[in-house]
């Protein structure tokens, strides 16, 4: 008997304490769609999108506070426009703009 190992549709990932960790879509064993995680707390850590196994579109990840605490794009896999970057208190404290994964200027 064979038994298929590839991964696929909604998967969902557990903290011990049994809060939700991960939530995301696999295609044959590759990220493909929305993606979540989560703190052991529960309250939101990052939200983004996969492409054939590479991050792709908007991407933001988030302070345990709820607040934000980066966000940008990604393009096939590599970071890609402008992202900002803020303080625990939501304060915006810097922004790089990226072009093909490098950094092209710090503002």
């Amino acid at each position: 008997m064979i038994t298929s190992t590839l991964k696929s549709d909604e998967w969902k990932y557990y903290w011990d304490n049994g809060q939700l960790y991960f939530e995301g879509y696999w295609n044959g064993n590759v990220k493909h769609g929305p993606w979540k995680s989560y703190y052991p707390t529960g309250n939101l850590l990052g939200m983004g999108n996969y492409n054939n196994g590479l991050r792709d579109g908007d991407y933001s990840s988030y302070y345990d506070n709820g607040n934000i605490e980066h966000e940008g794009q990604f393009f096939k896999g590599m970071r890609d426009g402008c992202w900002r970057y803020y303080n625990s208190d939501g304060k915006l404290c810097k922004e790089t703009l990226y072009k093909n994964g490098r950094i092209e200027k710090n503002y």
